[in-house]
């Protein structure tokens, strides 16, 4: 799927997430991914909805590990 789609449909808004993460788990046939990264922040995404719904998907058991790449330590 396409990442860059709009405001809380797509990116890392937190519905994204969740939907990208679910449609994943379903086409692999697992229960859980060893690693989930996001490549950059998106810019229409708060980064604290982003970084809740990466710790909510450890909480669930969908992912172990959480990776970010691109991102600016203090985005501020």
């Amino acid at each position: 799927g396409r990442v860059w789609d709009g405001p809380l449909g797509a990116g890392l808004s937190r519905k994204h997430i969740f939907d990208a993460m679910d449609q994943s788990l379903e086409r692999l046939g697992v229960d859980y991914v060893d690693l989930y990264q996001a490549h950059a922040p998106d810019q229409d995404a708060p980064i604290e909805e982003t970084l809740e719904a990466f710790e909510d998907l450890v909480r669930a058991g969908k992912t172990r590990y959480l990776g970010f790449s691109n991102f600016d330590r203090d985005p501020a």
